[in-house]
């Protein structure tokens, strides 16, 4: 039986009602974690700065636990979206995978918090004092960005730019240039002076030079002393950041 129209709009404004007021919430958590950190962060100060009663906001989340996932996972969502668009590059495989690269910084840059609530996710029980729904969410939007990438790895071996070498997997490279890279952005995104403590003056064209070092090592060809990377760069730069993120 279809509703009375008035009824539906009144859901409809009940709806948008309760995102924009999940807009705001998950806003002003991004706002507190980069001033105040994980414990600075609490459903009262949050309710608070906002003008929301706590009981506002324990309609949408359970917990400061669960707003940290909550705003994870909808950060995680647009990375995965900018993942997907890198991947889509038009190029040899190995380019494309220079597109996630590129996409990974950009989003780093984007998105500090992001990097500050992972952190805080992996190493504690926040998962635990989460909603089910946003657990959901969070582990979907991890999964989707290492896929994506094996995905391309798969690419170049069917194309025979790879081949790998026994018992190394396509999520074995993954693997490696995740690491390279999230430890990499994670210094950068610290407070470590990087020209002063490790003689570093330029450490995003570092960590790219380190990549194509590992991937070289692999043997993946177009190599980088057969190829004009920093080109394909300037191509993903205008064809796949250019609208930002």
């Amino acid at each position: 039986m279809t509703p009375p129209k008035s009824t539906a709009a009144s859901e409809d404004r009940r709806l948008k009602r309760f995102q924009e007021r999940d807009t705001r919430i998950l806003d002003a958590a991004r706002e507190h974690l980069l001033r105040d950190g994980y414990h600075g962060l609490s459903m009262e100060a949050l309710a608070a700065s906002i003008h929301y009663s706590r009981a506002t906001v324990y309609q949408h989340y359970r917990s400061k636990e669960d707003v940290l996932v909550a705003l994870a996972a909808q950060t995680g969502e647009k990375r995965v979206d900018l993942f997907e668009r890198a991947s889509a590059f038009r190029g040899r495989p190995r380019e494309r995978m220079a597109a996630i690269g590129e996409a990974v910084a950009q989003f780093a840059l984007a998105y500090p918090s992001y990097f500050k609530s992972e952190h805080i996710i992996h190493t504690s029980s926040v998962r635990e004092k989460c909603s089910p729904e946003n657990q959901t969410r969070l582990t979907t939007c991890e999964a989707r960005c290492p896929q994506i990438a094996a995905g391309i790895v798969r690419d170049a071996i069917s194309q025979g730019d790879l081949v790998l070498p026994k018992g190394v997997s396509p999520e074995h490279l993954v693997f490696g240039l995740w690491s390279m890279y999230f430890g990499g952005l994670f210094l950068m995104s610290s407070d470590i002076d990087l020209q002063k403590k490790g003689g570093v003056t330029e450490p995003m064209n570092a960590l790219r030079r380190a990549a194509e070092a590992l991937l070289d090592g692999y043997g993946w060809k177009p190599l980088s002393t057969k190829w004009d990377y920093d080109a394909t760069r300037k191509r993903i730069a205008q064809e796949v950041l250019h609208g930002g993120i």
